[in-house]
Protein backbone atom coordinates (compact mmCIF):
# COMPACT_ATOMS: atom_id res chain seq x y z
CA UNK A 1 0.00 0.00 0.00
CA UNK A 2 1.62 3.20 -1.26
CA UNK A 3 -0.37 6.18 -0.01
CA UNK A 4 -1.48 8.71 -2.68
CA UNK A 5 0.25 6.93 -5.58
CA UNK A 6 -1.44 7.77 -8.87
CA UNK A 7 -1.77 4.99 -11.46
CA UNK A 8 -0.92 7.36 -14.31
CA UNK A 9 2.43 8.08 -12.62
CA UNK A 10 3.63 4.52 -13.25
CA UNK A 11 5.74 3.45 -16.19
CA UNK A 12 3.49 0.43 -16.79
CA UNK A 13 0.60 2.85 -17.39
CA UNK A 14 2.43 4.92 -19.97
CA UNK A 15 4.19 7.54 -17.84
CA UNK A 16 7.41 8.09 -19.76
CA UNK A 17 9.20 10.05 -17.04
CA UNK A 18 8.40 7.60 -14.22
CA UNK A 19 11.07 5.46 -12.59
CA UNK A 20 9.03 2.59 -11.18
CA UNK A 21 10.83 -0.49 -12.51
CA UNK A 22 9.77 -2.90 -9.76
CA UNK A 23 6.09 -2.07 -9.95
CA UNK A 24 6.32 -2.13 -13.75
CA UNK A 25 7.86 -5.61 -13.59
CA UNK A 26 4.96 -6.83 -11.46
CA UNK A 27 2.54 -5.49 -14.06
CA UNK A 28 4.59 -7.10 -16.84
CA UNK A 29 4.25 -10.46 -15.10
CA UNK A 30 0.73 -10.09 -13.75
CA UNK A 31 -2.58 -8.28 -14.19
CA UNK A 32 -2.87 -4.50 -14.25
CA UNK A 33 -6.43 -3.39 -13.43
CA UNK A 34 -6.67 0.02 -15.09
CA UNK A 35 -10.16 1.02 -13.92
CA UNK A 36 -9.93 0.50 -10.16
CA UNK A 37 -11.55 3.24 -8.05
CA UNK A 38 -11.54 4.22 -4.41
CA UNK A 39 -15.17 4.49 -3.31
CA UNK A 40 -14.14 7.03 -0.62
CA UNK A 41 -10.76 8.50 -1.69
CA UNK A 42 -9.40 9.27 1.76
CA UNK A 43 -6.86 7.46 3.92
CA UNK A 44 -8.88 5.68 6.61
CA UNK A 45 -12.20 5.20 4.77
CA UNK A 46 -10.40 3.44 1.92
CA UNK A 47 -8.52 1.16 4.27
CA UNK A 48 -11.80 0.34 6.01
CA UNK A 49 -13.34 -0.60 2.67
CA UNK A 50 -10.31 -2.72 1.81
CA UNK A 51 -10.25 -4.63 5.07
CA UNK A 52 -13.97 -4.89 5.86
CA UNK A 53 -15.33 -5.13 2.32
CA UNK A 54 -17.94 -2.42 2.89
CA UNK A 55 -18.95 0.86 1.30
CA UNK A 56 -18.14 3.81 3.54
CA UNK A 57 -18.88 6.97 1.53
CA UNK A 58 -22.63 6.87 2.10
CA UNK A 59 -22.45 6.71 5.86
CA UNK A 60 -19.06 6.99 7.53
CA UNK A 61 -16.79 10.01 7.88
CA UNK A 62 -13.08 9.71 8.67
CA UNK A 63 -13.40 7.48 11.74
CA UNK A 64 -11.79 4.43 13.34
CA UNK A 65 -12.86 0.97 12.28
CA UNK A 66 -15.45 -0.53 14.59
CA UNK A 67 -14.57 -3.49 16.79
CA UNK A 68 -17.35 -5.47 15.12
CA UNK A 69 -16.26 -4.65 11.55
CA UNK A 70 -15.27 -7.57 9.41
CA UNK A 71 -11.54 -7.83 8.81
CA UNK A 72 -9.94 -9.86 6.02
CA UNK A 73 -6.94 -10.63 8.18
CA UNK A 74 -9.11 -12.19 10.89
CA UNK A 75 -10.93 -14.26 8.30
CA UNK A 76 -7.64 -15.47 6.84
CA UNK A 77 -6.44 -16.47 10.29
CA UNK A 78 -9.65 -18.22 11.25
CA UNK A 79 -10.43 -19.97 7.98
CA UNK A 80 -6.95 -20.86 6.70
CA UNK A 81 -4.60 -20.43 9.67
CA UNK A 82 -2.65 -17.62 7.98
CA UNK A 83 0.17 -15.84 9.75
CA UNK A 84 -0.75 -12.16 9.45
CA UNK A 85 1.23 -8.97 9.94
CA UNK A 86 0.93 -5.24 9.31
CA UNK A 87 3.85 -2.81 9.27
CA UNK A 88 3.57 0.84 8.37
CA UNK A 89 4.05 4.51 9.09
CA UNK A 90 0.62 5.67 7.89
CA UNK A 91 -2.59 6.18 9.90
CA UNK A 92 -3.38 2.53 9.04
CA UNK A 93 -1.04 1.46 11.83
CA UNK A 94 -1.95 4.12 14.41
CA UNK A 95 -3.80 2.46 17.32
CA UNK A 96 -6.48 5.14 17.27
CA UNK A 97 -7.87 4.07 13.90
CA UNK A 98 -8.23 0.36 14.70
CA UNK A 99 -7.17 -0.88 11.26
CA UNK A 100 -4.60 -3.10 12.93
CA UNK A 101 -7.20 -5.05 14.92
CA UNK A 102 -7.30 -8.02 12.57
CA UNK A 103 -3.54 -8.64 12.40
CA UNK A 104 -1.69 -11.02 14.70
CA UNK A 105 1.51 -8.93 14.47
CA UNK A 106 1.73 -5.23 13.74
CA UNK A 107 4.06 -2.32 14.25
CA UNK A 108 3.74 1.42 13.66
CA UNK A 109 6.74 3.59 12.80
CA UNK A 110 6.85 6.91 14.61
CA UNK A 111 9.19 8.31 11.96
CA UNK A 112 6.62 8.69 9.20
CA UNK A 113 5.54 11.91 7.58
CA UNK A 114 3.29 14.36 9.46
CA UNK A 115 3.90 12.70 12.84
CA UNK A 116 5.03 14.23 16.15
CA UNK A 117 8.68 15.18 16.44
CA UNK A 118 10.74 12.35 17.98
CA UNK A 119 13.64 14.69 18.86
CA UNK A 120 14.13 18.43 19.12
CA UNK A 121 17.82 18.10 18.31
CA UNK A 122 17.40 18.90 14.63
CA UNK A 123 14.78 21.67 14.76
CA UNK A 124 17.41 24.36 14.28
CA UNK A 125 18.45 22.82 10.96
CA UNK A 126 15.03 23.42 9.41
CA UNK A 127 14.85 26.70 7.50
CA UNK A 128 11.13 27.06 6.96
CA UNK A 129 11.51 30.19 4.84
CA UNK A 130 13.66 28.34 2.32
CA UNK A 131 10.45 26.85 0.96
CA UNK A 132 7.48 28.33 -0.85
CA UNK A 133 4.07 28.09 0.78
CA UNK A 134 2.05 29.78 -1.95
CA UNK A 135 -0.22 31.71 0.35
CA UNK A 136 2.23 33.27 2.77
CA UNK A 137 0.74 36.70 2.07
CA UNK A 138 -2.78 35.56 2.79
CA UNK A 139 -4.65 35.11 6.04
CA UNK A 140 -3.79 31.51 7.01
CA UNK A 141 -7.42 30.92 7.96
CA UNK A 142 -8.54 31.49 4.38
CA UNK A 143 -9.84 28.34 2.73
CA UNK A 144 -6.89 27.92 0.44
CA UNK A 145 -5.79 25.09 2.70
CA UNK A 146 -7.39 22.11 4.31
CA UNK A 147 -5.59 23.07 7.50
CA UNK A 148 -4.41 26.48 8.77
CA UNK A 149 -0.98 27.45 7.51
CA UNK A 150 0.63 27.21 10.94
CA UNK A 151 -0.51 23.58 11.26
CA UNK A 152 0.83 22.76 7.78
CA UNK A 153 4.18 24.28 8.76
CA UNK A 154 4.16 22.27 12.02
CA UNK A 155 3.55 19.03 10.10
CA UNK A 156 6.35 19.91 7.70
CA UNK A 157 8.79 20.76 10.49
CA UNK A 158 8.09 17.48 12.25
CA UNK A 159 8.48 15.55 9.02
CA UNK A 160 11.91 17.07 8.36
CA UNK A 161 13.05 16.78 11.98
CA UNK A 162 12.20 13.07 12.03
CA UNK A 163 13.89 12.60 8.66
CA UNK A 164 17.11 14.22 9.91
CA UNK A 165 16.99 12.16 13.10
CA UNK A 166 16.62 8.89 11.21
CA UNK A 167 19.35 9.62 8.71
CA UNK A 168 21.89 10.89 11.25
CA UNK A 169 21.28 8.32 14.00
CA UNK A 170 20.30 5.18 12.07
CA UNK A 171 21.36 6.00 8.52
CA UNK A 172 17.88 5.10 7.24
CA UNK A 173 14.99 6.64 5.35
CA UNK A 174 11.38 6.45 6.59
CA UNK A 175 10.31 3.80 4.11
CA UNK A 176 13.38 1.69 4.81
CA UNK A 177 12.39 1.34 8.48
CA UNK A 178 9.00 -0.11 7.57
CA UNK A 179 10.40 -2.46 4.94
CA UNK A 180 13.11 -3.66 7.34
CA UNK A 181 10.46 -4.72 9.86
CA UNK A 182 8.59 -6.64 7.17
CA UNK A 183 11.74 -8.41 5.98
CA UNK A 184 12.70 -9.35 9.54
CA UNK A 185 9.22 -10.76 10.11
CA UNK A 186 9.53 -12.90 6.99
CA UNK A 187 12.94 -14.14 8.10
CA UNK A 188 11.55 -15.17 11.49
CA UNK A 189 8.50 -17.08 10.24
CA UNK A 190 8.66 -20.77 11.05
CA UNK A 191 8.24 -23.21 8.17
CA UNK A 192 7.62 -20.29 5.84
CA UNK A 193 7.29 -22.59 2.82
CA UNK A 194 4.49 -24.61 4.44
CA UNK A 195 2.60 -21.97 6.42
CA UNK A 196 0.70 -19.28 4.49
CA UNK A 197 1.09 -15.63 5.38
CA UNK A 198 -0.71 -12.35 4.72
CA UNK A 199 1.71 -9.44 4.97
CA UNK A 200 0.46 -5.85 4.58
CA UNK A 201 3.17 -3.19 4.22
CA UNK A 202 1.65 0.30 4.45
CA UNK A 203 3.99 3.10 3.36
CA UNK A 204 2.83 6.68 3.88
CA UNK A 205 5.13 7.56 1.01
CA UNK A 206 4.50 9.09 -1.50
CA UNK A 207 2.09 11.20 0.58
CA UNK A 208 2.94 14.88 1.06
CA UNK A 209 5.05 16.76 2.03
CA UNK A 210 7.02 16.25 -1.17
CA UNK A 211 10.70 16.85 -0.59
CA UNK A 212 12.81 14.03 -2.00
CA UNK A 213 16.51 13.45 -1.26
CA UNK A 214 19.08 14.13 -3.95
CA UNK A 215 19.73 10.48 -4.85
CA UNK A 216 16.08 9.97 -5.87
CA UNK A 217 15.59 13.47 -7.27
CA UNK A 218 18.58 13.32 -9.61
CA UNK A 219 16.81 11.52 -12.53
CA UNK A 220 14.14 14.25 -12.54
CA UNK A 221 16.34 17.33 -12.24
CA UNK A 222 15.96 18.06 -15.96
CA UNK A 223 12.23 18.61 -15.38
CA UNK A 224 12.80 21.35 -12.83
CA UNK A 225 12.86 25.12 -13.13
CA UNK A 226 15.99 26.29 -11.32
CA UNK A 227 14.71 29.85 -11.22
CA UNK A 228 11.79 28.80 -9.00
CA UNK A 229 11.59 27.43 -5.46
CA UNK A 230 10.21 24.28 -3.82
CA UNK A 231 6.69 24.05 -2.38
CA UNK A 232 6.47 20.78 -0.38
CA UNK A 233 3.02 21.47 1.14
CA UNK A 234 1.11 23.31 -1.61
CA UNK A 235 -2.14 25.20 -1.08
CA UNK A 236 -5.45 24.07 -2.55
CA UNK A 237 -5.62 26.66 -5.30
CA UNK A 238 -3.02 25.80 -7.92
CA UNK A 239 -3.25 29.33 -9.39
CA UNK A 240 -1.36 30.55 -6.31
CA UNK A 241 1.71 28.74 -7.64
CA UNK A 242 3.67 29.53 -10.77
CA UNK A 243 4.15 26.99 -13.54
CA UNK A 244 7.78 26.59 -12.50
CA UNK A 245 6.91 25.83 -8.88
CA UNK A 246 4.43 23.17 -10.02
CA UNK A 247 7.11 21.64 -12.26
CA UNK A 248 9.43 21.43 -9.26
CA UNK A 249 6.65 19.93 -7.15
CA UNK A 250 6.02 17.18 -9.70
CA UNK A 251 9.72 16.36 -9.91
CA UNK A 252 9.71 15.71 -6.16
CA UNK A 253 6.51 13.66 -6.48
CA UNK A 254 8.08 11.40 -9.10
CA UNK A 255 11.24 11.14 -7.02
CA UNK A 256 9.19 9.99 -4.02
CA UNK A 257 7.45 7.42 -6.22
CA UNK A 258 10.89 6.21 -7.28
CA UNK A 259 11.92 5.83 -3.64
CA UNK A 260 8.98 3.63 -2.68
CA UNK A 261 9.37 1.59 -5.84
CA UNK A 262 12.81 0.65 -4.53
CA UNK A 263 11.16 -0.58 -1.33
CA UNK A 264 8.78 -2.72 -3.38
CA UNK A 265 11.87 -4.18 -5.03
CA UNK A 266 13.41 -5.07 -1.68
CA UNK A 267 10.34 -7.07 -0.71
CA UNK A 268 10.26 -8.85 -4.08
CA UNK A 269 13.92 -9.77 -3.63
CA UNK A 270 13.34 -11.14 -0.12
CA UNK A 271 10.46 -13.33 -1.29
CA UNK A 272 12.69 -14.61 -4.08
CA UNK A 273 15.56 -15.29 -1.67
CA UNK A 274 13.17 -17.36 0.45
CA UNK A 275 12.21 -19.41 -2.59
CA UNK A 276 8.59 -18.28 -2.42
CA UNK A 277 8.15 -16.24 -5.61
CA UNK A 278 6.23 -18.93 -7.48
CA UNK A 279 3.79 -19.43 -4.58
CA UNK A 280 3.16 -15.82 -3.57
CA UNK A 281 0.54 -13.31 -4.68
CA UNK A 282 1.95 -9.77 -4.85
CA UNK A 283 -0.38 -6.76 -4.80
CA UNK A 284 0.50 -3.10 -5.29
CA UNK A 285 -2.30 -0.68 -4.47
CA UNK A 286 -2.99 2.81 -3.20
CA UNK A 287 -5.77 4.37 -1.15
CA UNK A 288 -6.39 7.22 -3.60
CA UNK A 289 -4.60 9.41 -6.11
CA UNK A 290 -3.68 13.07 -5.79
CA UNK A 291 -4.55 16.18 -7.82
CA UNK A 292 -1.61 18.31 -8.95
CA UNK A 293 -3.47 21.22 -10.52
CA UNK A 294 -5.19 19.40 -13.42
CA UNK A 295 -8.52 21.01 -12.51
CA UNK A 296 -7.14 24.00 -10.63
CA UNK A 297 -6.74 22.09 -7.37
CA UNK A 298 -3.84 20.49 -5.54
CA UNK A 299 -4.03 17.66 -3.00
CA UNK A 300 -7.40 16.39 -1.73
CA UNK A 301 -8.80 19.83 -1.01
CA UNK A 302 -12.49 20.01 -1.85
CA UNK A 303 -12.55 16.25 -2.47
CA UNK A 304 -12.74 16.62 -6.22
CA UNK A 305 -13.79 13.27 -7.65
CA UNK A 306 -11.86 13.50 -10.90
CA UNK A 307 -9.80 10.47 -11.85
CA UNK A 308 -6.58 12.05 -10.58
CA UNK A 309 -7.97 11.56 -7.05
CA UNK A 310 -10.47 8.71 -7.34
CA UNK A 311 -8.50 6.20 -9.46
CA UNK A 312 -6.03 3.86 -7.81
CA UNK A 313 -3.37 1.45 -9.05
CA UNK A 314 -4.26 -2.20 -8.51
CA UNK A 315 -1.63 -4.60 -9.81
CA UNK A 316 -1.58 -8.30 -8.96
CA UNK A 317 1.02 -10.91 -9.82
CA UNK A 318 0.67 -14.52 -8.80
CA UNK A 319 1.07 -18.12 -9.94
CA UNK A 320 -2.44 -18.46 -11.36
CA UNK A 321 -2.67 -15.15 -13.22
CA UNK A 322 -1.90 -14.21 -16.80
CA UNK A 323 1.29 -12.32 -17.51
CA UNK A 324 1.20 -8.81 -18.91
CA UNK A 325 -2.58 -8.56 -18.98
CA UNK A 326 -4.37 -5.22 -18.75
CA UNK A 327 -7.99 -5.31 -17.60
CA UNK A 328 -10.27 -2.30 -17.86
CA UNK A 329 -13.20 -3.84 -16.00
CA UNK A 330 -14.73 -1.41 -13.50
CA UNK A 331 -14.10 -2.28 -9.86
CA UNK A 332 -13.97 -0.52 -6.53
CA UNK A 333 -12.25 -0.94 -3.17
CA UNK A 334 -14.84 -3.18 -1.45
CA UNK A 335 -14.39 -5.67 -4.31
CA UNK A 336 -10.70 -5.99 -3.50
CA UNK A 337 -11.52 -7.33 -0.01
CA UNK A 338 -13.43 -10.16 -1.61
CA UNK A 339 -10.52 -10.73 -4.00
CA UNK A 340 -8.16 -11.22 -1.03
CA UNK A 341 -10.43 -13.95 0.33
CA UNK A 342 -11.26 -15.72 -2.92
CA UNK A 343 -7.61 -15.87 -3.91
CA UNK A 344 -6.93 -17.64 -0.61
CA UNK A 345 -9.75 -20.11 -1.30
CA UNK A 346 -12.31 -18.52 1.02
CA UNK A 347 -15.82 -17.51 -0.04
CA UNK A 348 -16.66 -13.81 0.10
CA UNK A 349 -18.28 -13.20 3.47
CA UNK A 350 -22.05 -12.77 3.35
CA UNK A 351 -21.81 -9.36 5.04
CA UNK A 352 -19.26 -7.99 2.58
CA UNK A 353 -20.38 -5.76 -0.25
CA UNK A 354 -17.77 -7.19 -2.61
CA UNK A 355 -18.40 -8.53 -6.08
CA UNK A 356 -16.12 -11.27 -7.32
CA UNK A 357 -13.41 -10.27 -9.79
CA UNK A 358 -12.94 -13.85 -10.92
CA UNK A 359 -15.64 -13.98 -13.62
CA UNK A 360 -13.75 -11.17 -15.37
CA UNK A 361 -10.32 -12.70 -14.68
CA UNK A 362 -11.37 -16.13 -15.93
CA UNK A 363 -13.11 -14.85 -19.07
CA UNK A 364 -10.28 -13.84 -21.38
CA UNK A 365 -12.71 -12.06 -23.74
CA UNK A 366 -14.56 -10.21 -21.01
CA UNK A 367 -16.24 -6.85 -21.63
CA UNK A 368 -15.39 -3.76 -19.62
CA UNK A 369 -18.47 -4.13 -17.40
CA UNK A 370 -17.90 -7.77 -16.44
CA UNK A 371 -17.91 -6.95 -12.69
CA UNK A 372 -19.99 -3.75 -12.42
CA UNK A 373 -22.25 -1.98 -14.85
CA UNK A 374 -21.80 1.12 -12.69
CA UNK A 375 -19.63 2.01 -9.72
CA UNK A 376 -20.29 4.67 -7.06
CA UNK A 377 -17.97 6.89 -5.05
CA UNK A 378 -18.09 9.97 -2.86
CA UNK A 379 -16.87 11.60 0.33
CA UNK A 380 -18.51 12.94 3.48
CA UNK A 381 -21.75 13.55 1.51
CA UNK A 382 -19.96 16.66 0.20
CA UNK A 383 -19.42 15.00 -3.17
CA UNK A 384 -20.79 11.87 -4.79
CA UNK A 385 -20.64 10.35 -8.23
CA UNK A 386 -20.80 7.30 -10.42
CA UNK A 387 -19.09 5.87 -13.45
CA UNK A 388 -20.21 3.60 -16.27
CA UNK A 389 -17.80 2.31 -18.95
CA UNK A 390 -18.47 5.51 -20.92
CA UNK A 391 -19.88 8.14 -18.58
CA UNK A 392 -18.83 9.75 -15.33
CA UNK A 393 -21.23 11.88 -13.30
CA UNK A 394 -20.16 14.06 -10.36
CA UNK A 395 -22.76 15.50 -7.99
CA UNK A 396 -21.20 18.55 -6.37
CA UNK A 397 -24.02 18.83 -3.83
CA UNK A 398 -24.57 22.54 -4.31
CA UNK A 399 -20.93 23.59 -4.54
CA UNK A 400 -19.25 24.95 -7.67
CA UNK A 401 -22.17 27.31 -8.10
CA UNK A 402 -24.62 24.42 -8.09
CA UNK A 403 -23.13 22.98 -11.29
CA UNK A 404 -22.82 19.21 -11.51
CA UNK A 405 -20.53 17.50 -14.01
CA UNK A 406 -20.83 14.86 -16.71
CA UNK A 407 -17.93 13.55 -18.79
CA UNK A 408 -17.68 11.15 -21.70
CA UNK A 409 -14.52 9.33 -20.62
CA UNK A 410 -14.07 7.61 -23.95
CA UNK A 411 -13.77 10.92 -25.82
CA UNK A 412 -12.56 13.01 -22.90
CA UNK A 413 -10.44 10.93 -20.48
CA UNK A 414 -8.97 14.04 -18.83
CA UNK A 415 -12.45 15.29 -17.87
CA UNK A 416 -12.12 18.70 -19.51
CA UNK A 417 -15.45 19.04 -21.32
CA UNK A 418 -18.46 19.12 -18.98
CA UNK A 419 -21.53 17.85 -20.90
CA UNK A 420 -24.02 18.45 -18.10
CA UNK A 421 -26.21 20.64 -20.32
CA UNK A 422 -25.68 18.92 -23.67
CA UNK A 423 -26.52 15.46 -22.26
CA UNK A 424 -29.05 16.44 -19.61
CA UNK A 425 -31.11 13.24 -19.84
CA UNK A 426 -28.09 11.05 -19.16
CA UNK A 427 -27.01 13.37 -16.34
CA UNK A 428 -30.44 13.26 -14.70
CA UNK A 429 -30.61 9.47 -14.87
CA UNK A 430 -27.15 9.09 -13.37
CA UNK A 431 -27.94 11.67 -10.70
CA UNK A 432 -31.01 9.67 -9.64
CA UNK A 433 -28.95 6.51 -9.50
CA UNK A 434 -26.34 8.19 -7.29
CA UNK A 435 -29.01 9.37 -4.85
CA UNK A 436 -30.83 6.04 -4.81
CA UNK A 437 -27.60 4.17 -4.15
CA UNK A 438 -26.73 6.60 -1.37
CA UNK A 439 -30.11 6.26 0.32
CA UNK A 440 -30.10 2.48 0.08
CA UNK A 441 -26.60 1.99 1.41
CA UNK A 442 -26.78 4.76 4.01
CA UNK A 443 -29.74 2.95 5.52
CA UNK A 444 -27.93 -0.38 5.52
CA UNK A 445 -24.73 1.03 6.96
CA UNK A 446 -26.54 3.04 9.61
CA UNK A 447 -28.17 -0.10 10.95
CA UNK A 448 -24.93 -2.01 10.75
CA UNK A 449 -23.26 0.65 12.86
CA UNK A 450 -26.24 0.61 15.26
CA UNK A 451 -27.25 -3.08 15.20
CA UNK A 452 -30.78 -4.45 15.52
CA UNK A 453 -31.39 -4.20 11.82
CA UNK A 454 -35.16 -4.28 11.11
CA UNK A 455 -34.65 -4.44 7.35
CA UNK A 456 -33.61 -7.22 5.04
CA UNK A 457 -29.93 -6.89 4.23
CA UNK A 458 -29.22 -5.36 0.83
CA UNK A 459 -26.86 -7.34 -1.36
CA UNK A 460 -24.61 -5.80 -3.95
CA UNK A 461 -25.49 -6.83 -7.49
CA UNK A 462 -23.76 -6.38 -10.80
CA UNK A 463 -26.68 -4.52 -12.36
CA UNK A 464 -27.01 -1.12 -10.73
CA UNK A 465 -28.23 2.24 -11.90
CA UNK A 466 -31.76 1.38 -12.92
CA UNK A 467 -32.52 4.89 -14.16
CA UNK A 468 -29.53 4.95 -16.49
CA UNK A 469 -30.26 1.41 -17.68
CA UNK A 470 -33.86 2.34 -18.48
CA UNK A 471 -32.75 5.43 -20.42
CA UNK A 472 -30.27 3.40 -22.44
Amino acid sequence: MLDSLRPDHLGCNGCEIAKTPNIDKLAENGINFTNAYSEFPFTIPTRTALTAGIYTHTNRPWMPMKDYDLHVSKLLQRKKKYNTALFGDSPMTVDLFNCHIGFKDYKHSKYGKCQPNVSNAYNSEIKINDYIWGDENLDPKLKTRELPLEIEEWLFRNTLANEYYLEKTLGLRRAEVVTNWALEWLDNLENVKENPFFLWIDHFEPHEPWLAPEKFLKPFKHLMDDSEGICPMPPADSTLLSEGVIKNLLAHVHATNYEVDMEVGRVLQKIDDLGLTDDTLFIVISDHGEPYGEHGRIRKYGIVLYDELAKIPFIVKGPSFDKGRKMDTLLTTPDISGFFLETAGINIHKDMESLSLYPAINDKNTEIDAVHDMIFFGAFQIRAGCRTPQWKFIDNRGEKGGMDELYNLINDPEEKNNLINEESEIAQALCKDVWEFGMKWARQLAFRDHPLDPFTKIKMKKTMGKNFKKLM
